[in-house]
C-alpha cells in the first residue's frame, strides 16, 4: 500500500501591530460616526437643508452656475429651481465663494431676507375677532433662543397693538355688569391720523409695504433689549 504523503500545515501568519490597531479602530470610528450622526440629526429638523437646495436649483437654472451645494446630486436642486421663479427667489449676483460659511451666508440671506419671507395678513374672520396671521423666519438652531425670540416677538405685537388704541379679542361669553373703560379714543385718534397720512401720502401699506420700507425696516429692531441682562453680559 503506497504511503501517503502529508504537506505541512501553512503557518498562520501572526497579526501585527497597525493590524490589530486597524480593526480594534475601525469599529470604533464607525460607532463615533453614527453617534455624531444622531447627535446633530437630533438638532434640526427634517427640512433644515432644503432653503440651500433651493436656492442652489434656482441658480443652477438662472446662470448654469453650479457652485452652490455641489456636494449632493442636481437633479432633484433642478426641479425645485423650476418652482421658484425671480418674483418669488431674489437671488444676489453670485461672488465668488471660497468657504462653506460664506455659502451660508448668501443662502440665508436671499432665502429668508430679501425674498420676503416674512408676512403679516389677515387670515379669517372668526366669530368674536379678525384673524391674523404674522409669519416670519428666527434664524437660530438652539430652541431656548427660538422661545426667547418668539417671547420678545409677541409682547412687541401686544405693544404696537396697545399703542393702536386696539385690544385683542378675549374668548369668552361673560355678562359684565359693569361698564368697563373701552379702547382709549386718544390712541385710536392717532392711529386714524396716521393711516389717512398715509393714504395722503400714496405710502398706505396695502397690499404691501414698498421695497424702500423693507430695506429700511432691516435691523431696527434690537434684540435682546439694552436692558436686559443678557445684552449687559454680552457687551464687553
Amino acid at each position: 500500500m503506497p504511503a501517503s504523503s502529508t504537506l505541512p500545515a501553512q503557518a498562520r501568519r501572526p497579526i501585527s501591530l497597525p493590524d490589530r490597531f486597524f480593526w480594534i479602530g475601525l469599529p470604533l470610528l464607525l460607532a463615533l460616526a453614527l453617534g455624531h450622526s444622531l447627535w446633530a440629526t437630533s438638532l434640526d429638523g427634517f427640512t433644515i437643508d432644503e432653503p440651500y437646495h433651493i436656492a442652489a436649483g434656482a441658480s443652477y437654472v438662472r446662470w448654469g452656475d453650479y457652485r452652490l451645494n455641489p456636494e449632493h446630486p442636481p437633479l432633484v436642486k433642478l426641479i425645485a429651481g423650476l418652482a421658484v421663479p425671480p418674483s418669488v427667489l431674489h437671488l444676489a449676483p453670485l461672488r465668488l465663494l471660497s468657504e462653506k460659511e460664506q455659502e451660508r451666508v448668501y443662502t440665508q440671506r436671499a432665502v429668508f431676507l430679501e425674498s420676503d419671507s416674512a408676512r403679516v395678513r389677515l387670515a379669517n374672520f372668526d366669530t368674536s375677532a379678525l384673524s391674523i396671521e404674522i409669519f416670519s423666519y428666527v434664524l437660530t438652531r438652539d430652541f431656548a433662543e427660538f422661545t426667547g425670540i418668539r417671547e420678545d416677538l409677541l409682547l412687541r405685537i401686544m405693544d404696537i397693538v396697545e399703542q393702536s388704541g386696539s385690544d385683542f379679542a378675549s374668548p369668552t361669553q361673560n355678562l359684565y355688569l359693569s361698564r368697563d373703560p373701552g379702547l382709549d379714543k386718544e390712541k385710536a385718534t392717532t392711529a386714524e391720523h396716521q393711516v389717512e397720512h398715509w393714504r395722503d401720502q400714496n405710502k398706505l401699506p396695502f397690499p404691501d409695504f414698498a421695497p424702500e420700507d423693507k430695506s429700511a425696516f432691516r435691523g431696527t429692531i434690537i434684540y435682546p433689549e439694552p436692558d436686559s441682562a443678557v445684552a449687559r453680559k454680552s457687551t464687553p
